[in-house]
């Protein structure tokens, strides 16, 4: 790249190909599967990690039964809510802080080292005199903290560009509200309701208050031309879908030229797909699968056969499928 800016505007469309790539599918890399234990269960709304963009599947720890996702809307119904129903978790949506402010205040902005460029931290929220405010917290060249002078009542933190720290948000006693991971611009945090379950499923299942969860890491964007995706080969998906957009986004001159474009665009984008398919059936090669394909019939004879006092029902067997 012959300057920084042409630099900026490659690293930006590489990024636009490779978070549309990473939204539409489920990229070999991109899943995590991790243990939660929640506390203090009583119609709760809880944040997950910054970096859990997704979730995939939701089931208790022990025993393992199903938990699920249901929207917060089925609730409103005019119907009964199914008592099925105690067990799933509400998913919320999205929202900046982990924690809402509890104690309006002024808030601090800390970043893990001292900032290696000049940065701009905007705090927008409700004040005290305003339903919409904003303060912007300018950093120089080695500087940690700043505060605003405002009072917040609550807030959207961000930043004006990536850097090389993580920098938390702090209420007026010290607790951390949010944290901006240093290659992102703002913070986010997946939220969802956990409710308290009755006091006799609460004795049947005395571990209720772990979880395991199968979620989608947040996307992670690339910060300088050196960084690699998130997702190890897909490097080849994302050149076609960066050829894609361009054609897709270019302007035609005529609706002949739209016709062409859109073609080129929609060729692009199969290759994407293909590419993507064929990393995934690559990986699943070589993995092996658990099935339940029922009693097998010369298994059942010998066991019979060495076992002749018992003539019952056998329970499924599983065989492991290349």
């Amino acid at each position: 790249m012959e300057n920084a800016a042409q630099q900026t505007s490659a690293i930006a469309d590489v990024n636009q190909a490779a978070e549309e790539l990473y939204k539409r599918y489920d990229l070999l890399g991109s899943l995590s599967a991790q243990y939660f234990r929640i506390e203090n269960q009583q119609g709760m709304m809880i944040s997950l990690p910054y970096f859990v963009g997704a979730i995939r599947a939701v089931r208790l720890a022990m025993p393992n039964i199903d938990a699920g996702l249901i929207d917060f809307r089925p609730r409103f119904q005019s119907k009964m809510w199914s008592s099925k129903d105690w067990l799933k978790w509400t998913l919320k949506g999205e929202h900046p802080l982990k924690t809402d402010i509890t104690n309006e205040g002024p808030v601090t902005v800390t970043f893990t080292q001292p900032v290696e460029k000049a940065i701009r931290v905007t705090i927008a929220g409700e004040t005290l005199n305003s339903a919409e405010d904003v303060e912007t917290l300018n950093f120089a060249i080695g500087d940690t903290t700043k505060t605003t002078t405002k009072i917040f009542r609550s807030i959207t933190p961000s930043k004006n560009i990536t850097c090389l720290y993580n920098a938390s948000i702090l209420d007026m006693d010290g607790n951390e509200l949010a944290l901006i991971p240093n290659n992102q611009t703002r913070s986010l945090y997946l939220r969802c309701m956990v409710y308290s379950p009755s006091t006799v499923v609460a004795t049947m299942i005395p571990t209720f208050q772990f979880y395991e969860l199968l979620w989608k890491y947040r996307f992670r964007p690339f910060v300088n031309l050196v960084d690699e995706f998130m997702c190890p080969g897909y490097d080849d998906a994302i050149y076609w879908k960066l050829l894609e957009l361009k054609w897709r986004n270019k302007q035609a001159t005529t609706p002949e030229e739209a016709g062409a474009f859109a073609m080129k665009a929609t060729e692009y984008e199969q290759k994407a797909a293909q590419d993507v398919a064929d990393v995934s059936k690559n990986a699943e090669q070589s993995i092996e699968k658990i099935m339940n394909i029922g009693q097998e019939p010369i298994h059942e004879a010998f066991w019979e056969l060495e076992n002749s006092s018992y003539l019952g029902h056998r329970e499924p067997s599983n065989i492991i499928c290349p």
